[in-house]
Formats: structure tokens, C-alpha cells, sequence
């Protein structure tokens, strides 16, 4: 995790309980408003905090978000009915959702590490002349 999350009153540990917890509370809403019995769920909170968790962390520590978020996918979806591979396969399809937007959003904004240390406003923008 990022340096200042690293210094806060959380261990890491506490921060990535924190974050599995919140991730699973997203999942729940997600359940309450999808469309029944087909499960299909049109809008999934839990994606935008992983995105956020990711553009909060550095790179080298984005993998440490993964075990909260599959056990969070777990013990939401399985209560529901859903298979634990079926569970499986939406923590993949969802882990890779936001892998690729952070990816996205960091290549063309050009943030490389947390947001809150690279992204300067004193960053050199084009001329518009």
C-alpha cells in the first residue's frame, strides 16, 4: 500500500481487512440491486472501490489487494446461490476490470504510483497557442 497508508493507525493488515470488508459491503449492494432470478447485476460497486484501492496503492503492492477481494467475491456470492466457480470467475473477470482501467487511467493521465504523490498540478500540460 502506499506510503501514507502504510504510516496510518491500520497495520496493513487492518488496512486490507478494511478494504475486503468495504469491497464486500459494495458486493451486497450490488446483489440487493440486481435483477432477479438471472443475478444480472447492472451496476456493481465493488468494481469503482477496486479501481479507487488500486490508483491509492502502489504498483508493486496491487497484488496484495486480491486475496480480500476473492474472499469478499466468496462470502457474498455463494450466500446468493452462485457457485464457488462461478464466484471464481467473476473475482477474475472483476480483478481484471480493474487492473486494466488503473492501467488505462495511469497511461494516459500518467499517474505511475499513488495519486496523491504523482499526480502534480505542476506537471508540464501542452501549448494551446
Amino acid at each position: 500500500m502506499s506510503q501514507a497508508l502504510r504510516r496510518g493507525p491500520l497495520p496493513l493488515p487492518g488496512v486490507l481487512a478494511l478494504f475486503g470488508l468495504l469491497y464486500f459491503g459494495g458486493a451486497e449492494l450490488g446483489q440487493f440491486l440486481s435483477f432477479q432470478p438471472e443475478s444480472f447485476a447492472p451496476f456493481w460497486p465493488p468494481s469503482g472501490i477496486f479501481l479507487a484501492a488500486l490508483l491509492l496503492t502502489q504498483r508493486r503492492d496491487g497484488l496484495l489487494l486480491l486475496p480480500p477481494v476473492l474472499a469478499a467475491h466468496l462470502a457474498s456470492d455463494v450466500p446468493h446461490g452462485k457457485s464457488p466457480l462461478l464466484s471464481l470467475a467473476f473475482f477474475a473477470g472483476d480483478a481484471l476490470e480493474a487492473y486494466v482501467g488503473a492501467w488505462l487511467l495511469q497511461l494516459f493521465v500518467g499517474c505511475t504510483t499513488a495519486l496523491a504523490s504523482s499526480c502534480s498540478t505542476t506537471r508540464r500540460r501542452p501549448d494551446r497557442s
